[in-house]
């Protein structure tokens, strides 16, 4: 007798909106970046007003998309006040969002001979989330307790800890992770 998975890509479906969401985190790290995803939903008017509060002017044949761009440059390099309403970006605060994401922060050591004292971390994880789904990102940790490697798992009822990547992302979990301490 056969038995059929009944969703053979579950693996798929709780990674690729966690790598979403792990994606704007970090995104919202740089200023310039976090300015053209604040950028991307503002309608004409709004754009025209906020480029116009900097004496910019607009033209009637500039679209959308171009005042978007206009206010996202423009935001990101600090021509636009970074405070206006919908857009109070700074640092601390984005890096504040990616420390309160995480639900756990865990360390462990390498094997090592009984006595030895040799009691660093060399593996860390971050739990994202628990139940179903539970997410994690999980990697190894270089001599000075920073991540030298990032993987995101992810588990659901009943299955394993599965492995969910795309092109890129280690370099983007990679990031996320480094916002972390695991020393002492």
């Amino acid at each position: 007798m056969t038995t059929k998975i009944k969703n053979p890509n579950w693996h798929e479906a709780i990674g690729e909106p966690a790598l979403d969401s792990i994606r704007k985190l970090v995104r919202g790290l740089d200023i310039e970046t976090a300015a053209e995803d604040f950028a991307k939903d503002l309608d004409r008017a709004r754009c025209v007003e906020l480029l116009e509060t900097v004496c910019i002017e607009c033209r009637d044949d500039e679209s959308t998309e171009e005042l978007r761009e206009a206010v996202a440059v423009n935001l990101g390099d600090g021509t636009i006040e970074p405070s206006i309403d919908g857009f109070d970006w700074t640092y601390d605060d984005a890096r504040q969002a990616i420390e309160e994401d995480a639900l756990s922060v865990l360390v462990r050591s390498d094997w090592h001979m009984p006595g030895s004292g040799d009691t660093e971390p060399a593996e860390y994880e971050l739990l994202l989330g628990t139940g179903r789904p539970a997410i994690r990102i999980i990697g190894e940790l270089d001599q000075y307790c920073e991540p030298r490697t990032a993987k995101l798992e992810v588990q659901d009822w009943w299955k394993p800890w599965t492995e969910y990547s795309e092109p890129g992302a280690e370099d983007l979990l990679l990031y996320y992770a480094q916002q972390f301490l695991y020393g002492y």
